[in-house]
């Protein structure tokens, strides 16, 4: 793909573009709308974006992560009632995490995505939940509370990485400039 800024090029197999990259995370926000309530432990649930844009800073590189972050936490935003930014700060601090691992080419374990996917998890419902309470809405940053919400919260997007991993890293072998690490 040539022309235009390489950093702002959100995925697409030969020829598509970004197109089939922002489709991809359309879809990606729909199935965390919709179908992730449903895989909720207790109040946590899930967060495939989270996962998406930890695997992909670590894939194709810190650029790349933070304009998945953007454009996800855009989306989130977009969908929740929740006052904006909501979701979009705390996705750019998931984005920062993500970067910690694009230097390093783990492409057949998941020790590293694991590790960051907890860390980023953390770093996303931290920020969240302060960014609800700047906002005016009441917020419980006690043990007890954070403890009842972090844990199942790391623990579900350990148990689905692997689901968002395995097809991002396909996704990502079929790029016509594929990379692993700090893009050029």
């Amino acid at each position: 793909m040539s022309g235009g800024n390489p950093a702002f090029r959100l995925a697409g197999p030969r020829g598509l573009g970004p197109y089939l990259g922002l489709l991809l995370l359309f879809g990606l926000v729909q199935v965390q709308a919709t179908v992730m309530p449903e895989a909720a432990l207790g109040p946590s649930q899930p967060m495939l974006p989270v996962l998406a844009v930890i695997v992909w800073a670590i894939l194709r590189g810190p650029s790349s992560g933070l304009w998945w972050a953007l454009a996800l936490g855009w989306m989130l935003d977009w969908r929740s009632p929740e006052p904006v930014g909501t979701y979009t700060l705390p996705m750019l601090g998931v984005a920062l995490v993500g970067a910690l691992g694009s230097r390093r080419v783990f492409a057949n374990n998941l020790l590293l995505p694991g590790v960051l996917t907890a860390l980023g998890t953390i770093v996303f419902l931290l920020v969240q939940q302060a960014w609800i309470g700047a906002a005016g809405a009441s917020t419980a940053w006690d043990r007890e509370t954070l403890t009842t919400m972090l844990l199942p919260a790391v623990a579900l997007d350990l148990l689905w990485l692997p689901v968002v991993f395995f097809p991002l890293r396909a996704f990502a072998a079929r790029l016509e400039d594929p990379r692993i690490g700090w893009e050029r």
